[in-house]
């Protein structure tokens, strides 16, 4: 089956299961297309997101995707292109990382489908797409996060490793920690005033008795 022109750029022999740093690798290697501008309401961009999403899916063998279903792979409106465009970036991004041949070999096309649709939403809130190519961290990251979809470990890890490693670095979780502890902090500071103000409200009414 011929290759899209966008996955075929780097490809590398096929393996089993590939190492997590011939991952990062080829994230560092992404080509500039796949960071350039997706293809807008008004037709100006570089790349149809939509269309390499459905080649690449292609490739794992599944069908022709309707056009209904792909429609959280192009912005929603011309309003939306600021809120939207890190997401559609990072979309691409997991794309190109999901053309390793290595990964390929063991990802369905259901479970990268679900993946590129949702499940890179609530990184590329926190994250730009730049980063996921350019920081050794971010790389590790969405290599770990991919291999995770796929169902497998990287190469020379146990589970329990792979699941370590992973938490260390996983941007969404951290961020949901710290949130949690602020949150938490925020619910302190309100019982604290409301515990001091309990405690006026006790003294006012002890001198107004003793008067």
């Amino acid at each position: 089956m011929a290759r899209n022109n966008f996955l075929a750029l780097g490809a590398q022999a096929p393996l089993n299961i590939p190492a997590i740093q011939e991952l990062t690798r080829h994230l560092a290697e992404c080509p500039p297309i796949f960071l350039a501008e997706p293809t807008q309401p008004n037709g100006q961009g570089e790349v149809c997101v939509q269309a390499v999403v459905a080649d690449l899916c292609r490739e794992l063998g599944r069908p022709v995707i309707p056009e209904l279903k792909l429609k959280k792979f192009r912005y929603s409106s011309s309003a939306a292109i600021k809120n939207e465009r890190n997401r559609l970036r990072t979309i691409l991004v997991g794309c190109w990382l999901a053309s390793h041949p290595g990964l390929q070999e063991h990802l369905t096309a259901d479970r990268l489908f679900g993946w590129l649709e949702s499940g890179l939403d609530a990184l590329s809130t926190l994250v730009r797409a730049e980063s996921l190519v350019q920081d050794p961290d971010r790389r590790e990251e969405l290599s770990r996060v991919l291999m995770a979809v796929a169902g497998v470990l990287p190469r020379g890890e146990s589970q329990k490793m792979a699941e370590n490693k992973l938490d260390a670095l996983n941007t969404v979780k951290r961020d949901e920690v710290v949130r949690q502890a602020q949150l938490a902090q925020e619910r302190a500071r309100l019982l604290r005033e409301e515990m001091d103000r309990l405690e006026a409200e006790r003294r006012a009414a002890s001198v107004y008795n003793h008067e």
